[in-house]
């Protein structure tokens, strides 16, 4: 996999550096915080190397991954960028953890993952289904949460 992407380490950044705005701050369980300068211009693909080692997250907007994740680079004339966050998801690397014996997420093991690559038309109409299917699981879930909070409403009133 190594020819198609790499995981970058992420930089150092204490929480007393952080400014607490700006743009998001990723660690290993996900947004920290924020601060005023980012590391990585968008989009960002990050995958959590220690404590949720293997879980993948994608951000939208400029970003800074300190260095308990790993944020992705792609050769972009091999792999579409999106298409490199659905399939290291599909991979589910953080099942590859449990048979390590400290736990975290090693490039290397990730590195040895083979697949066959799909042409980049291929991956395009792949990376369009799926973000069409994103975005209507997003609408289920808000729709879910807006029920939720009226059913805790009326309940409150029981």
């Amino acid at each position: 996999m190594r020819d198609v992407l790499t995981l970058e380490y992420g930089s150092a950044l204490p929480k007393k550096e952080r400014s607490g705005e700006g743009f998001p701050v990723f660690v290993s369980n996900g947004i920290v915080g924020y601060h005023k300068n980012y590391f990585v211009k968008v989009p960002g693909i990050i995958v959590r190397r220690k404590g949720s080692a293997g879980i993948v997250n994608w951000s939208y907007e400029v970003f800074s991954p300190i260095d308990t994740t790993y944020y992705v680079k792609v050769g972009e004339q091999k792999m579409l960028f999106r298409y490199a966050y659905y399939l290291l998801e599909k991979l589910e690397i953080q099942k590859m953890i449990m048979f390590v014996a400290v736990p975290g997420l090693n490039r290397e093991m990730v590195y040895q993952i083979s697949y066959k690559l799909p042409h980049l038309e291929i991956q395009r109409q792949i990376v369009e289904k799926l973000d069409r299917q994103m975005q209507a699981l997003e609408g289920v879930r808000l729709l879910k949460s807006e029920a939720q909070k009226r059913i805790e409403e009326i309940l409150a009133k029981v």
